[in-house]
């Protein structure tokens, strides 16, 4: 529970490295998410190679509205990442045949959240990619970070370690009903 209590958004990592055993356990309890029928039709892709990443920043910074790139630099001062700069992206796709690909992928990103959580580490939902995947120079390196062009992305988890603590700005205040 403490996990779930503590997770709060990420959108400022120090320069560290995230080890491979904690991404291996973060990719691990990804794999042991709920997926619709056990279909499973989903794919984890964890791009570390920062070479990637900084083409793949460019190919979605030239792709997203003037109106969303102007709101992700005013996050970082003026710069365009929209993974801030995090050392890991963990894109989560689906095949297109896939069930219940919406509500799989969900699922996994949040064991993703939560693992990342308890090994100490920050992480924040990241969404462009699902809109952008087929513009063709971001799937031209998306192709190239191993994720096949009939897969459709879903969500991202941008992982590392927190420049800055994380705060709840706002309780949680959702409508609960018991139905006795």
């Amino acid at each position: 529970m403490n996990e779930i209590l503590t997770r709060r958004s990420c959108r400022a990592y120090t320069l560290a490295a995230v080890e491979e055993d904690k991404l291996a356990k973060i990719l691990e309890a990804a794999n042991y998410a709920p997926s619709a029928m056990n279909n499973q039709d989903r794919q984890f892709t964890a791009i570390v190679n920062r070479d990637i990443l900084t083409r793949l920043n460019a190919a979605v910074e030239s792709a997203v509205s003037p109106e969303a790139a102007e709101r992700i630099k005013g996050r970082l001062g003026g710069v365009f990442s929209f993974f801030y700069n995090a050392p890991v992206l963990i894109v989560t796709s689906h095949f297109e045949n896939a069930l219940e690909p919406a509500a799989d992928c969900a699922c996994a990103l949040q064991n993703i959240f939560l693992e990342a959580t308890s090994l100490g580490l920050g992480s924040c939902w990241i969404n462009q990619l699902s809109s952008l995947c087929d513009e063709p120079a971001v799937r031209e390196v998306l192709t190239e970070a191993g994720i096949p062009r009939d897969q459709k992305i879903f969500g991202c988890a941008a992982i590392g370690y927190p420049a800055t603590e994380g705060k709840l700005f706002k309780a949680k205040a959702s409508k609960i009903v018991i139905c006795k």
